[in-house]
């Protein structure tokens, strides 16, 4: 007995096609998560170096700030809003800021309002942040507020 296979040849040509193009398509979806993957991980380690760099600043600039006495709640506000505004100086590798911790720790030192901590990358990079318009322009308007000269600790 015979088989006829001429219909064998376009069916197998078809199915081959299909499957070609399915792989390619699945090719191009991997690429593309691939690609992806490659963009975050080289965003995480941008972000990895950076907060390194960040928690090793070898400098420490702390300042103590008294507040004036009878200022109001919207005053303090403004002033610990523009004193945030200093730890977006580039100069400035860490910053925090806050208030003393009722920890109940009788050694805890209370005569201060606010505490401000930044890390710099050298003494140069402090020198030059002490000379940053923006430090001297918030540090311009916000003397008013303050009870008296504020604390400066720099430690290493």
């Amino acid at each position: 007995m015979k088989v006829k296979i001429s219909w064998l040849f376009p069916l197998t040509f078809l199915l081959m096609a299909g499957l070609i193009s399915c792989q390619s398509h699945k090719h191009e979806e991997l690429e593309l998560a691939l690609a992806k993957a490659n963009a975050n991980l080289a965003a995480t380690q941008a972000a990895l170096e950076q907060a390194q760099h960040t928690m090793h600043s070898p400098l420490t600039h702390m300042v103590l700030f008294t507040l004036k006495e009878g200022i109001s709640d919207a005053e303090t506000t403004a002033f610990t809003d523009s004193l945030a505004k200093l730890g977006t100086i580039p100069l400035v590798k860490r910053f925090s800021l806050g208030k003393p911790a009722a920890t109940g720790d009788p050694r805890l030192v209370t005569n201060y309002d606010l505490v401000m901590t930044m890390g710099f990358a050298s003494q140069a990079d402090l020198a030059a942040y002490q000379q940053d318009a923006t430090h001297l322009a918030i540090r311009a308007a916000t003397k008013s507020l303050l009870g008296g000269p504020p604390m400066v600790y720099d430690f290493e």
